[in-house]
């Protein structure tokens, strides 16, 4: 990665403040407030699932096959439910047990505690092996992203796994899997999915420290009363190459366990940071976060100005039909902004100079994967990166000469100042005066890939 002057980034927090990360903090003691009404869950640094306290922002760590990535992000987020039950008890009644039992708190979980739970398979081979929860009402005739972290086997010598498991929304009217995905948890990938009614979406695994994975999918739940459908975790898997489903699912060994950890259903159209509950339903405050002006001088004629962010809402709905993200003067006279809509065009650049405005319009920015936009600009050259791929240049732009961009703010377009529908992983200043074009270019394609 190329390394320029790196001037500003988002990076260190306390209880309602957000500091910028370079030059050391707390150089300057300008700051932006994050507020939040309740208790949440992050990832730290660390690896592990950690409760956050009230008005704690939600710094998140992202993880990649068990390393966990360098830098946090800010994760934003509106209200959400989590309508599973007993997300850490799979032992208590609210799961129903078929063909196996549940030993609870065996094993050190992906928060790092003794919680994590057994599930060993008892009874005759050839048969199927779950457990099993109602999918509440709530969540009937609209799409849901169901989610629960495993480990293959038990850590007892003798009691091995079988490397898979499978998710499943459970049709009990029909008696079949509407939508079910199978992981192998072993290497990591997805081997096996379909099912007899709506296709799985957005299907996810993702390797935690200690071989923990979470995997989830979306899927588009039926009508129907509480109890039609039910979200089921087979336990005795077999591979998926030897035969064709549900044969796989047929236990064939007696003994082999699995564990299971932290399982979740939100409308949402990927997984949430993990949500806790016990004999309720969960529900995760907002989290606010309001910019105040920054005193540290960004050099403004000449910049590279990054942002990274994916959205949260399931239907691509943005609070007031729009979100922007920009670096400003502290006015809208001299500025850099990011504009998300939920119609189309859903996104705009929108560069002020003194006042004259010079804008960018597209309409197919994929709202369910990250966002990642790199614009450099200078002297009558602008040019924006969106995905790894230059999108947008042009050679008139008229730079911003001696103005002083100052100020990051995050308003949601009813002028109250904030952003509010996803995760903002990274903001990023670069001073690139000491870099040639084709360097430049570079930095845009590597920070957006």
């Amino acid at each position: 990665m190329i390394s320029p002057t790196l001037t500003w980034i988002v990076g260190a927090f306390k209880k309602k403040k957000g500091f910028k990360q370079v030059p050391p903090y707390p150089h300057s003691q300008a700051f932006t407030s994050i507020e939040r009404t309740t208790e949440t869950y992050r990832l730290n640094s660390n690896g592990l699932i950690e409760e956050l306290a009230i008005d704690v922002p939600r710094q998140d760590w992202d993880i990649n096959k068990g390393k966990v990535s360098d830098y946090p992000c800010i994760s934003l987020r509106q209200n959400a439910f989590n309508y599973i039950l007993r997300t850490e008890k799979f032992d208590k009644n609210d799961w129903v047990k078929f063909g196996g039992a549940v030993t609870s708190n065996k094993h050190t979980a992906p928060d790092g505690s003794q919680n994590a739970d057994v599930f060993e398979v008892n009874g005759s081979v050839h048969s199927l092996k779950y457990i099993e929860q109602d999918v509440d009402i709530k969540v009937n005739n609209t799409k849901a992203y169901f989610s629960v972290w495993v480990r293959d086997g038990g850590g007892v010598v003798g009691n091995p796994g079988t490397g898979f498991f499978t998710l499943s929304i459970w049709d009990n009217v029909n008696s079949n899997d509407l939508t079910y995905v199978t992981y192998d948890i072993i290497n990591g990938v997805v081997v096996d999915s379909d099912g007899n009614g709506p296709k799985p979406e957005n299907i996810m695994i993702k390797e935690y420290l200690n071989k923990w994975f979470r995997v989830g999918f979306m899927c588009d739940v039926p009508n129907g009363s509480s109890g039609d459908y039910k979200m089921r975790l087979y336990a005795a898997v077999n591979n998926p190459q030897t035969a064709s489903f549900p044969t796989y699912l047929q236990a064939t060994n007696i003994g082999q366990q699995i564990q299971y950890w932290g399982a979740n259903n939100t409308k949402t159209q990927y997984a949430l940071p993990y949500i806790h509950s016990d004999s309720a339903f969960e529900e995760v405050g907002e989290d606010v976060f309001y910019s105040d002006s920054l005193t540290d001088y960004i050099n403004s004629p000449t910049g590279l100005w990054f942002i990274h962010v994916k959205m949260a809402s399931l239907e691509n709905f943005l609070k007031n039909s729009s979100a922007n993200i920009s670096l400003s003067s502290g006015n809208t006279n001299d500025s850099i902004t990011f504009n998300f809509k939920s119609s189309n065009p859903n996104f705009s650049m929108n560069i002020n100079v003194d006042g004259i405005s010079q804008a960018f319009f597209q309409g197919d920015l994929d709202f369910s994967n990250e966002i990642k936009l790199a614009v450099y600009y200078k002297q009558n050259y602008v040019e924006l990166f969106y995905n790894g791929k230059s999108i947008y240049t042009d050679s008139t732009f008229d730079t911003f000469a001696s103005m002083v961009l100052n100020k990051i703010t995050n308003d949601d377009g009813g002028g109250s100042d904030k952003f509010e529908e996803g995760d903002i992983y990274q903001y990023r200043f670069y001073d690139v005066r000491t870099l040639q074009g084709a360097k430049i270019k570079q930095l845009q394609k590597q920070l957006t890939q």
